[in-house]
């Protein structure tokens, strides 16, 4: 016959066990339902289109070149959204040809949420050394992009080793880039200032990053725009013990009360 006390210790046992197991059988809740799918529009010259791993144009292809497939794969292993980004890079296009373009492609993308404009580097390489150009031209895709109720987010232009460049893009065209972002209520992605400190080990021939290079410059794009687009995962709490992992402890206790 069960003592008072043996009775008091059976009853809270089998409140215990019957918690844990609602716990390991009850259905995860709401907050791990998935978010949705993130539309991005990467646009620019032969660095959005993944030189010299890619040389043809993408014309809107996705998953493409080197850096929109790792940031789809950084929004897939840190966010409940599922991001895919089509590549609107055209090789050697300075930011006037890009500017010409950015109609066509706004148009071409229209559930894009986001248009990643990345532009600068050929105005250089081309020998238009105006930094008033390259400033209005970008001011008019970031209007393209804003106009069609998109978000707008810009990139400094990336160092250039081509030629005697580095000096205006540190003083002259990055400031004004950073300036005209901040006027225009874009969203500035700095990355310049990301790859400068290893651009020796990032780059491929001066100008284009390598392997490594673009999975950086895809990190720097997602470390920007990921608190306007990325749900994050849940963090899983850790599994709670069965049941019977406390068959021992009831033993020691009914040894302890016989």
């Amino acid at each position: 016959m069960l003592r008072e006390n043996d009775k008091y210790f059976y009853q809270k046992m089998k409140r215990t066990c019957a918690l844990i197991l609602l716990t390991i059988l009850l259905p995860v809740g709401a907050s791990n339902s998935f978010a949705g799918n993130i539309d991005l529009t990467a646009f620019g010259d032969s660095l959005t289109v993944g030189y010299p791993y890619y040389r043809d144009e993408a014309w809107g292809a996705q998953p493409f070149g080197m850096y929109p497939p790792r940031l789809e794969q950084r929004f897939a292993n840190n966010c409940q959204d599922t991001a895919r980004v089509y590549n609107w890079g055209y090789s050697g296009r300075n930011s006037s040809q890009l500017a010409g373009l950015a109609p066509g492609v706004v148009a071409a993308t229209p559930s894009s949420v986001a248009v990643l404009i990345w532009s600068g580097a050929n105005d250089l390489y081309h020998g238009i050394n105006s930094i008033t150009s390259v400033y209005f031209n970008l001011s008019s895709i970031i209007s393209t992009v804003q106009n069609s109720g998109k978000h707008a987010v810009v990139s400094t232009i990336t160092p250039n080793n081509y030629g005697p460049y580095n000096d205006a893009i540190v003083y002259d065209y990055n400031p004004k880039i950073r300036d005209l972002v901040n006027t225009r209520g874009a969203t500035l992605a700095d990355q310049y200032q990301m790859i400068i400190g290893d651009w020796n080990s990032l780059n491929i021939d001066g100008l284009h990053m390598n392997e490594e290079g673009y999975s950086e410059v895809a990190k720097k794009w997602f470390d920007t725009i990921k608190g306007f687009y990325c749900t994050a995962k849940p963090v899983e709490p850790p599994p709670t013990p069965p049941a019977s992992y406390l068959a021992p402890a009831i033993y020691l206790l009914k040894k302890k009360n016989p």
